[in-house]
């Protein structure tokens, strides 16, 4: 059992992460629905004053 599995309390496949054994991760606790940015700009005042996740290129 892996230091991941162990410490996230979770069952991976093998074959799903065997090619990413002892490489860098990156562990979510969380998932964050964002808008997209023309349904911002649709619909402004649902999201007036509020911090949002928007996904897009700067």
């Amino acid at each position: 059992m892996s230091k991941i599995e162990q410490e996230f309390h979770i069952n991976l496949l093998d074959e799903f992460y065997r090619k990413y054994i002892n490489k860098p991760a990156i562990i979510g606790r969380t998932i964050t629905l964002a808008p997209g940015l023309a349904e911002v700009a649709a619909n402004t005042s649902k999201f007036s004053g509020k911090t949002i996740p928007v996904i897009g290129k700067v």
